[in-house]
């Protein structure tokens, strides 16, 4: 038994943060650990962080730059059939 996996996912978002906005900022941190939360419950849920961010930022948009007032409706297990088709991970080709 080994925790190799384990590393392996740390590793991006510890170097990441350190490279980006400097491992001493408290504040990046803190977004550091939202948007790595949010990232993992998509991918879990398997879908697409990519086109999942592009369409909340769209609504943002559309709301005038700010959140949309009901932001539960973009939460994984709240997203209708049609959302989770649009926000499914692409599947990769066998080679």
């Amino acid at each position: 038994m080994d925790n190799n996996e384990s590393e392996r996912r740390l590793r991006n978002p510890v170097v990441g943060r350190k490279n980006d906005s400097g491992s001493g900022a408290l504040w990046s941190g803190r977004l550091a650990a939202v948007l790595f939360t949010l990232f993992q419950t998509l991918l879990k849920n398997e879908l697409d962080p990519r086109r999942w961010l592009a369409a909340y930022f769209d609504a943002c948009a559309r709301n005038g730059g700010q959140a949309p007032e009901d932001v539960t409706a973009f939460l994984p297990w709240n997203l209708s059939d049609e959302q989770r088709t649009t926000f499914r991970l692409p599947q990769e080709q066998p080679p």
